[in-house]
């Protein structure tokens, strides 16, 4: 066998048949087993119509391995708790999602397989609670993982003490609440939260408030499916430490943009703000950002997609205009030509800097002609002088 030297290895299971898949996979078996020095392994195990099971063999003898990403397995049997369990000491990076046939307790049942008594009896309670406390990742600080009905694995959250970064892609079976107490429980120095596919904001409410408020989270994404005053105010009590904020909010209103204006004023420290919104009944989503001064002057990087009210099917003929409104349309319209003109080795604004990107997906709108207009004079009138990086979409 070569390569037993490696120390990082990413597998993808090529397209091929079923028993061609089987031959395939065990010689990937061999060849991990063949290098013991690995400190980063990447298995993926998809195949059209067939998922391969996951054989906890290969995984024995990694005492190196920091960084481990598992998708597409059949995980049944128990089989990817004892995979884990191999190499739960040394990691410091899991990422698994896809996985089928993981059941819950399957991580309990794995902490007692082969447990057992001084005299040979088997494991009898007390076993199971010492295991019970033995069993973690005592070195693992990043954690990506799909609960969904097919892998329950909130309990694993529990299991990370040193855990800095968080991300999870959940559906509405997952247990909120046992996912909330292990962070409160076990991640004292949680600093990152992700959690993906649009949520109802209850849902997600008890992950959210069991982050430690100190040393606190600077980093935050979520999806979600609207906002409430409980999850806003949760999200604004982090807004001191979060140096990346990034909401994808499929339907937001009027009391959603306040809080998160109130997120811009008290974030200090903000460096990376993005926001999305689908859709909305508000027309006017950046006057609603930018009512009041905006405190993140270390702001490196904007993303906004807003929503724009369209433009009137009969637009006001330019006669019936008045003289105010036009020198404002012509105002704007010079503005957007400025920004237009920006070249790599000159700024068109003092604002902005030669190392500067700006980006947008459509000019020709009169959304985004307006949108664009405003944040020009929203980076203006805040001095946002560290600001590097704007996209804009509407």
């Amino acid at each position: 066998m070569p390569f037993k030297r490696l120390v990082g290895l990413s597998i993808t299971m090529p397209l091929i048949s079923k028993w061609s898949t089987t031959h395939c996979h065990n010689l990937y078996v061999r060849l991990v087993r063949a290098n013991p020095g690995l400190k980063s392994l990447s298995w993926d195990g998809s195949i059209a119509n067939f998922v391969p099971i996951l054989d906890p063999e290969a995984f024995a003898g990694l005492d190196q391995l920091e960084s481990l990403t598992l998708h597409w397995w059949d995980g049944s049997g128990g089989r990817m708790a004892l995979a884990l369990r191999a190499v739960a000491r040394t990691l410091t990076s899991l990422k698994i999602a896809h996985f089928v046939g993981v059941k819950e307790g399957d991580l309990d049942v794995m902490m007692i397989q082969d447990g057992s008594n001084k005299d040979g009896r088997g494991a009898n309670s007390d076993d199971r609670e010492e295991l019970s406390r033995t069993l973690c990742f005592p070195a693992l600080k990043h954690l990506s993982c799909e609960l969904s009905g097919v892998m329950r694995l909130e309990s694993l959250v529990g299991r990370c003490p040193r855990l800095e970064s968080l991300e999870l892609t959940i559906i509405y079976q997952t247990d909120f609440d046992r996912v909330a107490q292990g962070i409160r429980s076990s991640c004292p120095n949680l600093r990152s939260l992700h959690i993906g596919d649009d949520m109802h904001p209850e849902r997600i409410l008890p992950i959210l408030q069991s982050c430690p408020l100190t040393p606190g989270l600077q980093e935050l994404r979520l999806c979600l499916k609207t906002v409430d005053k409980d999850i806003l105010t949760t999200i604004l009590s982090h807004a001191s430490t979060l140096k990346s904020l990034d909401l994808s909010i499929a339907r937001c209103n009027p009391l959603g943009m306040e809080y998160i204006r109130r997120v811009l004023k008290a974030g200090q420290q903000l460096e990376n703000f993005s926001l999305k919104v689908v859709r909305g009944k508000e027309s006017d989503y950046m006057a609603g950002l930018t009512r009041e001064r905006w405190e993140c002057l270390q702001l490196k990087t904007l993303c906004l997609e807003l929503p724009f009210a369209k433009a009137s099917p009969n637009p006001i003929p330019r006669e019936k205009r008045s003289q105010a409104m036009e020198r404002t349309l012509q105002k704007r319209s010079r503005d957007v030509l400025a920004l237009k003109s920006i070249s790599n080795t000159k700024a068109a604004m003092g604002w902005l800097s030669n190392k500067t990107v700006l980006s947008q997906r459509d000019y020709t709108s009169s959304g985004s002609a307006l949108q664009l207009w405003m944040i020009f004079r929203t980076v203006e009138k805040f001095k946002l002088k560290s600001l590097r990086s704007v996209t804009w979409d509407n």
